[in-house]
């Protein structure tokens, strides 16, 4: 019998790395365009990584449940996720003031390797 928190853990850990990777990549690509834009795409991009990791953690975390217990899990998972991201977008556009089109590019990039990993599972 296949442990689905367990197989969960690992989609999520996977899923992570391949995000920094991915965001690495296209920070140092943006490099040539110039540092901010650099720094933009790359806070953009650990936006969606760190948020991801704490949506993980907290979907993931613990005994096997009921069904409403995971599914509060999922929830709180998804709600704090989408708290990290906007909050850091905003302290990247309004207090540092990055270019907003990169950061957004950063997090483009970070979901969309999101979207792919776990297509690929």
């Amino acid at each position: 019998m296949r442990n689905t928190t367990t197989a969960g853990n690992r989609l999520a850990v996977r899923t992570v790395a391949v995000q920094v990777a991915v965001v690495a990549v296209a920070a140092a690509c943006f490099l040539l365009i110039g540092r901010r834009p650099s720094a933009a795409v790359l806070l953009g991009g650990l936006a969606i990584v760190c948020s991801s990791w704490a949506a993980a953690r907290i979907t993931f975390t613990g005994r096997a449940q009921s069904a409403e217990g995971a599914l509060l899990r999922l929830i709180l998972g998804l709600l704090l996720k989408w708290f990290v991201v906007i909050a850091v977008l905003l302290l990247g556009t309004l207090f540092l003031r990055l270019p907003p089109l990169y950061v957004l590019l950063g997090l483009v990039a970070g979901l969309l390797t999101q979207f792919l990993v776990a297509m690929k599972r």
